[in-house]
């Protein structure tokens, strides 16, 4: 479910309306076929988003990248590191001492983290002017603290067309169930 935030400030501001349009290194997040574009990615790009949520209680970080394989613009490789996290939960299960007083020094803290590292790869469809197709490989960490974690993988597919003015994408989303091992 932490991977439906989305990312960058013109999804948030569009509503989050990107699956056609994403053409920079958040395409990888939104729609790998949108790492081909015709006015492409010339350089490799970075983008970056730090969101706080529940009153500065979970933060949400991005950090995107993406870049040309070819020389021809045709092909493209991205990389997305997506993260939400609690830190500094307070651990108080041996907090109280068995003749029932409080040891202060026995408090500790934790983490829950979930972390999706993704690899994209886009190309140029010949044959069909203006269409694209692009993967995503997601793998997925998952942990509470030293109580639990758990490992995953997910796969998706997207197909972008333009032709002029006119844009229409399709994305599948999780196509495999982002399977997870806890």
């Amino acid at each position: 479910e932490f991977l439906k935030i989305g990312v960058g400030a013109r999804a948030f501001g569009m509503g989050q309306a990107q699956t056609a349009i994403a053409n920079d290194a958040t395409a990888s997040y939104w729609n790998p076929a949108g790492m081909v574009h015709k006015d492409r990615i010339l350089y490799p790009e970075v983008a970056m988003m730090h969101a706080s949520y529940f009153a500065n209680v979970a933060a949400f970080n991005y950090l995107g990248f993406a870049m040309p394989v070819d020389s021809a613009g045709d092909r493209y490789f991205g990389v997305s590191v997506v993260r939400l996290g609690v830190d500094d939960i307070v651990n108080s299960l041996n907090f109280q001492e068995p003749d029932g007083t409080f040891n202060y020094d026995k408090l500790q803290s934790f983490s829950t983290t979930q972390l999706a590292t993704t690899f994209s790869y886009g190309a140029k469809i010949y044959g069909v002017e203006g269409l694209s197709a692009g993967a995503n490989v997601k793998i997925i960490y998952q942990a509470i603290g030293q109580f639990a974690n758990a490992w995953g993988f997910g796969l998706d597919l997207g197909l972008r067309y333009e032709k002029g003015n006119f844009m229409s994408a399709l994305m599948l989303s999780d196509i495999t169930n982002t399977f997870n091992a806890w």
